[in-house]
């Protein structure tokens, strides 16, 4: 596991272009991660509600 966490520590994130951001279907990782939460919590009800949505 060391070596898993060795890697995490040399991540690098580079924010997307404002072109990118500003149409991008998720507005950014706090919005990311709440879908996240919303599909671990109810699976099947997640995705009933994206395919009403679309």
């Amino acid at each position: 596991m060391a070596h898993s966490e060795d890697r995490a520590q040399d991540l690098k994130l580079y924010p997307p272009p404002e072109s990118v951001v500003t149409t991008a279907h998720v507005s950014g990782m706090a919005a990311y991660q709440k879908l996240v939460a919303e599909a671990d919590s109810g699976y099947e009800d997640y995705w009933a509600r994206l395919a009403r949505e679309s």
